[in-house]
């Protein structure tokens, strides 16, 4: 997400419990004389070096988003911020952010992969969201919408007793559909407006993981 995030005006309860990158080489002989020189010169023709063709640029694939006439294609992979790894209330902003960012792409592309690695095994949310995308993704199947807008966040960045971290993300999910392999509608989620949500994150080994995941308010 290309926007700055805003913070706003609550605090988060410190103590809250969640189950959430042709060289061409000119060689001379030495040593023969100078008439030799002429008479091989005027003898043999010149040639002149051939140019090496310049490759032919391969065209990146273009990104498509889904539609209700198929799949999205070409999805392309957030890439994490250098922001998100560091041990920091930014880098905590910023992961959360991210997080969020490869929520929708799992959502589009039906790989699960990199937000499994960002999120803990006992997120329930977490758990929840790549079943979505899992069975969204299934048998013919694909998902419409349900892009993601971070207004704000805001965090004390004080550890919990379980050594956690939390934040609060206000945000905004839109409609999403899920379509059949014959392009039925089988199921809609509605666009259910902004909601305040808890993420408790920790930082181990280099990176944050996603450990809980609730919604606070809509």
């Amino acid at each position: 997400m290309s926007q700055s995030l805003r913070t706003f005006p609550f605090k988060v309860p410190r103590t809250l419990a969640i189950t959430v990158v042709a060289i061409v080489l000119f060689s001379g002989c030495a040593g023969a004389d100078a008439s030799s020189e002429e008479a091989t010169s005027a003898a043999s023709p010149k040639t002149s070096a051939s140019a090496t063709p310049t490759p032919t640029p391969t065209p990146s694939a273009v990104y498509k988003a889904a539609s209700a006439d198929g799949p999205a294609e070409n999805v392309p992979l957030p890439q994490m911020p250098d922001a998100a790894k560091s041990e920091t209330k930014a880098g905590l902003e910023a992961f959360a952010a991210y997080w969020f960012e490869v929520l929708h792409y799992s959502y589009q592309s039906g790989d699960t992969k990199p937000l499994e690695a960002v999120s803990g095994p006992n997120c329930k949310v977490c758990n929840a969201t790549l079943a979505t995308s899992l069975d969204g993704n299934a048998k013919g199947r694909w998902i419409v919408g349900g892009k993601i807008k971070i207004f704000g966040t805001q965090s004390d960045f004080v550890k919990t007793p379980a050594g956690d971290y939390q934040i609060l993300i206000q945000l905004k999910q839109d409609l999403f559909k899920v379509y059949d392999s014959s392009g039925r509608v089988i199921h809609t989620n509605p666009d259910m407006g902004d909601a305040i949500e808890i993420m408790e994150a920790s930082f181990e080994g280099g990176h944050w993981t996603a450990n809980t995941l609730e919604v606070m308010a809509r």
